[in-house]
């Protein structure tokens, strides 16, 4: 694990216990659902088969920090695929294969632009409008989280700088290599991020129960997978699946004696506000003490 896994999981847990983190979870959890409904654009089906939810995040972070080096003229600059295929390989997270497929879908859909090299051997690309827009928007998500637990700390504006931005990408970046991915953290949460539209799937469930606008503790939700499936464009023999490893994890319980019920145990609604809540701790941690870190891009050909 990273080595900043106590004081963050600390800060994580202050975060849950005040007041305010259920606007907060509100807050993020909306931008997310509506961050997803936005992408889900031709090509989008498509790039599912190729990587799963972590990975296309990942990858997408990859790039817009790998592009912080580019140098005109320069090919082994910036992004390029042979990196993200090196990178994704070393940290188990897509074959090569796949990964150079992604790219092309990437490129295909409007999120990364083909930049002209003047060697052959490597493919350089540049973060498009649409993938800067979605991180922009996704960072934005947070820092408005944050800004509902710690009111006058100004996250949002200053999370929409862009030298600040600059900043955050080098130190994520430089965790992210030092072996930190937050995720790993909660393992529960992390299997339906790993599943395909595991993730999406997920937010559903919460939101459908509302265990964003209130306290509790077990959330019952009925919902059609037939409609959830065409929703989030997998197959309900896949929903299923989610559900049956869930349910063996303790997570939830499915009834089907009247109906499609889903009893959302506290365990996974615990889980997910703790994930939620190291996330915020995380990037909030690095707007109040980390920009000034000396952090060299630690990647490069």
């Amino acid at each position: 694990m990273f080595v900043f896994a106590d004081e963050l999981t600390a800060k994580a847990r202050a975060l849950v216990s005040q007041p305010q983190f259920g606007s907060a979870l509100a807050t993020h959890s909306a931008a997310m659902l509506t961050l997803y409904k936005d992408t889900q654009g031709k090509g989008a089906h498509i790039a599912r088969f190729l990587v799963n939810e972590t990975a296309r995040a990942l990858i997408a972070n990859l790039c817009v920090y790998l592009d912080l080096a580019f140098a005109p003229g320069d090919p082994r600059s910036g992004l390029t695929v042979r990196k993200l295929q090196k990178i994704c390989a070393d940290r188990g997270v897509a074959s090569p294969g796949r990964v150079h497929a992604f790219a092309k879908m990437l490129q295909l859909s409007g999120y990364l632009d083909a930049i002209a090299s003047p060697d052959r051997r490597f493919k350089v690309l540049r973060p498009g409008a649409k993938l800067r827009a979605y991180r922009s928007a996704l960072m934005h998500s947070i820092y408005s989280a944050l800004d509902q637990v710690a009111p006058g700390r100004d996250y949002a504006r200053r999370g929409a700088d862009p030298e600040i931005d600059r900043r955050v990408l080098l130190v994520s970046g430089a965790d992210f290599f030092g072996g930190l991915l937050l995720l790993e953290y909660h393992p529960d949460i992390k299997m339906f991020a790993d599943r395909d539209g595991g993730y999406l799937f997920l937010l559903k469930l919460l939101s459908r129960a509302h265990v964003f606008d209130h306290d509790g503790d077990e959330a019952e939700v009925s919902l059609s997978l037939k409609e959830v499936s065409e929703r989030v464009a997998v197959s309900r023999s896949h929903l299923r699946s989610i559900l049956r490893e869930a349910e063996q994890r303790a997570l939830l319980a499915v009834e089907t004696d009247r109906g499609q019920k889903i009893i959302l145990k506290t365990k996974l609604i615990a889980k997910f506000k703790e994930q939620v809540a190291l996330l915020l701790a995380y990037y909030g941690d690095i707007l109040d003490r980390r920009l000034d870190e000396h952090c060299p891009m630690l990647f490069q050909d």
